[in-house]
């Protein structure tokens, strides 16, 4: 779970239980840039996510996004 998210920034994450819709695009979007792809369209009410970047970084943003998401629904 969080592959390649820093103990620090696990640390934060497991700390936050309720986030604002704010705070949630904001960790999406981080996660989205640190893996050099770009938010093409989101829609959170929806649940939509579309990402655009080299096929390699789309699926590490995905299988990261996931985990966090997953994880965050569970909470």
């Amino acid at each position: 779970m969080f592959q390649g998210v820093s103990k620090q920034e696990r640390y934060i994450l497991k700390m936050v239980e309720n986030l604002t819709e704010m705070q949630l695009m904001q960790l999406i979007t981080t996660i989205v840039t640190k893996h050099g792809c770009e938010i093409k369209e989101i829609d959170l009410e929806n649940q939509v996510l579309d990402i655009d970047g080299p096929p390699e970084a789309r699926m590490k943003c995905a299988m990261e996004l996931q985990d966090f998401l997953d994880d965050e629904e569970s909470s």
